[in-house]
């Protein structure tokens, strides 16, 4: 082994020994499987409280989507009218919500799993007004890695995979750091070496996305009485919170362990953000 220059070099504290020379340590493994064990305990000890924060903003935006592409395309039940240029506009503008949506309610929920990891005290409060001061970045970031992520399924969804989970960390690195617009390089940083461990992870989260869309659509189905608007729309938001809300888990104990491979930072040092 030769010394490297130190202006030649950057490596974390686990890469070198004592004597400051570059040693070949085996590389920390992300245990995809111990985050997806965990996340479940989180989730369903915090249900209520992930349905009433993650509703909030699934209900606002399927109100906005009603209006731009009529409640029965926002809820899936037919396909959206493309009959004018205005139509069209509206769709994507659609779209563009609930890509919005799904990014801001993954950063309300992202705060909150770390106080239900270490058996914190809940508190609202400490969950939105962060979220709310970000929007902007949250708003425009999700949008961004929202469509390179679909624009990379449609071409062979391996793609689409690997981009999600480049950016994987944007939401906490938003809310937790305060990186604002620079949460994209840095959660480029975290993820660099451990993308397709974080794949699998994401492959069961859109597993559990889809299906509770479907199921969503389902129990909406079922209401089919004319004045039965509000029960849909009200079934459907649910539905939509509980299929956003698992992933977001997952985001979350991702990037703390992804803190903790690279940077030594344990959870309850992420969640002092918070205090």
């Amino acid at each position: 082994m030769r010394k490297k220059k130190k202006d030649n070099w950057v490596l974390n504290k686990n890469q070198i020994n004592q004597t400051g020379f570059e040693v070949d340590l085996p590389k920390i493994p992300l245990k995809a499987g111990s985050i997806i064990a965990e996340s479940f305990p989180i989730f369903f000890r915090c249900f209520s409280v992930i349905l009433i924060l993650g509703y909030i903003p699934t209900a606002l935006g399927l109100a906005g989507s009603s209006l731009l592409i009529g409640t029965n395309a926002a809820l899936g039940l037919e396909e959206a009218k493309f009959v004018t240029p205005g139509d069209t506009i509206n769709f994507i503008s659609a779209m563009v919500l609930e890509f919005v949506v799904a990014s801001v309610t993954t950063a309300l929920l992202v705060q909150l799993a770390y106080d239900a990891k270490l058996r914190r005290t809940l508190h609202f409060k400490r969950y939105i007004l962060p979220t709310l001061k970000a929007f902007l970045p949250i708003a425009v970031l999700g949008l961004i890695v929202s469509v390179l992520s679909v624009l990379g399924i449609i071409a062979l969804i391996i793609p689409g995979l690997w981009i999600s989970a480049v950016f994987i960390a944007v939401p906490p690195a938003i809310v937790i750091e305060r990186k604002g617009f620079a949460a994209l390089a840095r959660s480029v940083q975290l993820t660099r070496g451990y993308r397709w461990p974080i794949a699998l992870v994401l492959v069961m989260a859109i597993v559990w996305s889809i299906a509770f869309e479907f199921f969503g659509q389902f129990l909406v189905g079922l209401v089919d009485f004319e004045d039965g608007v509000s029960l849909r729309a009200t079934v459907y938001s649910v539905v939509s919170t509980v299929g956003v809300g698992w992933p977001a888990i997952l985001t979350a104990l991702t990037y703390a362990r992804l803190r903790e491979i690279k940077e030594g930072i344990s959870v309850d040092q992420i969640a002092e953000v918070f205090e």
